[in-house]
């Protein structure tokens, strides 16, 4: 899966439910370049997204955190991120 497919994946899942590393339970609303996670109201913008989507790709998986970062790797860690055959 290529970045472009990823986002289309992120976007097909907008309203669902996810939880984070820690628990938090969130959703969001997309748009086309950025998510808003609800309760919160936290934009997140594609450019995050696509930065965690490298590094999952990566040997070493390191570097600086993003904004939303927890989100972000809640939706692509979620079984459903994965496309079905």
């Amino acid at each position: 899966m290529d970045f472009r497919q990823a986002w289309d994946r992120v976007a097909e899942l907008a309203g669902e439910t996810f939880r984070t590393g820690r628990g938090v339970e969130f959703s969001y609303r997309f748009k086309r370049t950025f998510i808003v996670t609800e309760p919160a109201g936290q934009s997140i913008p594609r450019t995050n997204f696509e930065k965690v989507f490298k590094r999952r790709s990566a040997v070493a998986t390191s570097g600086t955190p993003v904004q939303g970062q927890a989100f972000i790797e809640a939706v692509f860690n979620d079984n459903r991120f994965e496309p079905t055959p």
